[in-house]
């Protein structure tokens, strides 16, 4: 998101921890923004009281409502925003929340050049998953970081995904980021595809019905790469994070 506002045009500065490292980034001394964003997905960092006390507006982007509930509404009372979003279509209208979902970021996530082949699911191993991928059919690749995530990714003819660990309602990052590979996105069944009818959305039922649509489609690759274009062509259309940028600024007045 802050390169996404960057691209617009915004001056932004990003507040958070280094995924993995004990290491902090933080606006420039004396930084007073227009805007705070703040974005929570299993964060269990204190609540940062600084950014509460900001005379400036603010937009809370929640994902994991579903498994923190008390928390996330501990944090909302904190912060006190002017807007609450969404990932989970399940929570819309929870403390006045509106749905928002993840997007791709096309500068890590794009087609690249590389040959593509085969099919697997990129995840944590999971018992539940492991049991799927088996019954599948489907290799599971998992501990990759992002960098070679994204290049295997989009090394793959198919993606399939299972399992949002958030729950049903819930389109985590790696849809949008398999679509925005241009590798076909084979999914689970979810209700909030209904709020995103521009997507053409491929889904399985179970497992053996995964095997049969996974065989297919490695079966007749031109079809495969069409179904791969159509989705790209969706998601870039509609789905980056600039999208979202541009939609939360919009909200805002």
């Amino acid at each position: 998101m802050v390169r996404a506002f960057r691209q617009i045009g915004h001056e932004v500065y990003p507040y958070a921890k280094i995924h993995l490292h004990d290491q902090w980034l933080k606006p420039p001394p004396g930084f007073r923004p227009d805007l705070l964003l703040r974005m929570e997905c299993g964060d269990n960092e204190p609540q940062y009281e600084e950014l509460a006390l900001l005379p400036c507006k603010k937009v809370y982007w929640t994902f994991d409502v579903s498994r923190y509930p008390q928390r996330e509404s501990a944090i909302i009372g904190h912060l006190q925003p002017d807007l609450v979003l969404t990932g989970n279509s399940n929570f819309e209208g929870w403390q006045g929340a509106e749905y928002m979902p993840y997007a791709v970021d096309p500068d890590l996530f794009h087609p690249g050049d590389q040959q593509r082949e085969g099919c697997a699911i990129i995840g944590s191993p999971f018992t539940d998953r492991q049991t799927f991928a088996d019954a599948a059919g489907v290799e599971l690749i998992s501990d990759l970081t992002q960098a070679d995530y994204a290049i295997r990714l989009r090394g793959l003819k198919v993606h399939v995904h299972h399992l949002a660990s958030g729950g049903t309602g819930l389109l985590v990052m790696r849809p949008w980021e398999t679509m925005g590979s241009r590798t076909v996105l084979l999914t689970e069944r979810d209700q909030a595809h209904k709020l995103h009818p521009d997507i053409p959305w491929l889904t399985y039922r179970d497992a053996h019905h995964c095997r049969e649509r996974v065989e297919y489609l490695l079966s007749e690759p031109e079809h495969c790469k069409d179904v791969a274009s159509f989705q790209h062509s969706a998601v870039m259309a509609g789905h980056t994070y600039q999208h979202r940028a541009r939609a939360i600024l919009g909200m805002m007045g």
